[in-house]
């Protein structure tokens, strides 16, 4: 992540605000807090933030965990719906009433 930095300055961005600072100056400022240095936007100069990536990379997981739940909620909920639309139209059937399906 921050090894691969090309260029001499870069916008480095930290909960206090951003800086266009040298690369060395942002590698050791990732090292003094214990954090990693993450590539946010290319361009001159490139944009980097201090962040814990693998902290941001669990939240995104656990984000992705849910909205998976809520899809498999939904899925159920209309295959539900759609079969006992179907049993509705069996039960008329068996009466003796025509229907048109859409």
């Amino acid at each position: 992540m921050g090894k691969q930095i090309n260029e001499t300055y870069v916008r480095l961005v930290t909960d206090e605000g951003h800086d266009v600072v040298e690369k060395d100056v942002a590698l050791a400022r990732a090292t003094k807090h214990e954090v990693d240095l993450v590539e946010v936007q290319s361009g001159n100069p490139s944009v980097w933030k201090l962040m814990d990536y693998k902290k941001e990379m669990y939240k995104k997981h656990i984000l992705e965990k849910e909205r998976t739940k809520k899809k498999v909620g939904v899925l159920l909920q209309v295959k539900t719906l759609l079969d006992t639309r179907k049993m509705q139209h069996i039960n008329y059937i068996n009466c003796g009433i025509k229907l048109t399906l859409f």
